[in-house]
């Protein structure tokens, strides 16, 4: 009875410590595998001496940075190192604009910043107003207007509200001015050519051929040709300039005088005050140049007397 009750008790008192009752650990268990780093969450913060730049976009576009890290369309977020210069370019899709940057950056230029602590950039796009639907007789001009047919739209001078008639041209400041195109060419014919305006004793009257050459001159809306008065050939006042006053007539724009000439022993001078030239077709025009001649010593007339001269052309024919 007394080695029963002793066999009780140590087995109770062994079974207080739980000595052999756990599990027996198994001889493969070890350490983790250092090989292996640690995977951080999804929401862990950039490791130190770093800063995560994210991009919030509203609208259809796509938000790239350099350096690389940033392409958002996709990936809108990225790390970069303390003290980082990140350049952010935004390109719209089609039918939509860039219209801005908003945090970090602001306009809608490009977008850079220095990384010193985790930042967010918003880009905004927005969508294209829809091209108009222009009436019968009409077409478009630009993104949203219409010009009627016939006439000169004036988009591409940067005035796309504006529409010029036929024949005139678009100037950038938002003017129409007759188009020099259909002046420009060669033109010839026989002159009739007086100084007897205001009759005069010893006035004399001739033809002769002359030739034309119009071109295009520096200021919108004019035109330069040599013009060989008495005593201004090969001087820089034989070359006129001529404003174009409408698709058919263009005046003398500036007056011109030449150097005195001698004809035998007599002392003239020549100013050209006004001309004409006027299209009376694509192939014929009118030229005429009045102007005045000042007399001066050996012509038998009182010295410092004055008298018109004119030239007409009429017709002259392009060449």
């Amino acid at each position: 009875m007394r080695t029963v009750l002793v066999t009780l008790l140590i087995a109770l008192a062994l079974a207080a410590c739980g000595g052999g009752s756990g599990p027996t650990p198994s001889a493969s268990a070890g350490p983790p595998d250092a090989g292996s780093p640690p995977q951080p969450d999804a929401g862990s913060p950039p490791p130190p001496g770093s800063h995560a730049l994210t991009v919030s976009k509203n609208g259809s576009g796509t938000v790239r940075s350099s350096p690389a890290g940033i392409d958002c369309g996709g990936t809108c977020a990225a790390t970069f190192t303390d003290g980082t210069s990140v350049s952010l370019t935004a390109t719209p899709d089609d039918g939509w604009t860039f219209s801005g940057w908003g945090g970090g950056c602001s306009g809608g230029d490009g977008c850079t910043i220095t990384v010193h602590a985790d930042a967010t950039i918003w880009a905004t796009f927005e969508a294209k107003a829809p091209p108009p639907t222009c009436p019968t007789g009409t077409y478009q001009c630009g993104a949203g207007h219409c010009t009627p047919n016939g006439d000169v739209c004036c988009a591409s001078a940067g005035h796309e509200e504006l529409y010029c008639p036929p024949a005139y041209t678009c100037t950038t400041d938002g003017r129409c001015a007759p188009s020099p195109a259909s002046f420009l060419g060669t033109w010839v014919g026989f002159s009739y050519y007086d100084n007897c305006v205001g009759e005069r004793p010893g006035c004399s009257h001739w033809s002769a051929y002359e030739e034309r050459r119009f071109e295009t001159a520096a200021a919108p809306g004019t035109l330069r040709t040599f013009e060989p008065w008495p005593g201004c050939v090969n001087n820089p006042g034989g070359d006129t300039i001529w404003s174009i006053q409408s698709p058919t007539h263009a005046v003398l724009a500036q007056q011109t005088t030449c150097p005195p000439i001698i004809v035998s022993g007599c002392v003239m001078q020549w100013t050209i005050d006004s001309g004409d030239f006027v299209l009376a077709s694509n192939s014929t025009a009118t030229y005429q140049l009045f102007g005045r001649e000042v007399i001066g010593t050996g012509c038998g007339v009182q010295p410092g007397s004055v008298f018109g001269v004119r030239k007409v052309v009429n017709p002259m024919n392009r060449q």
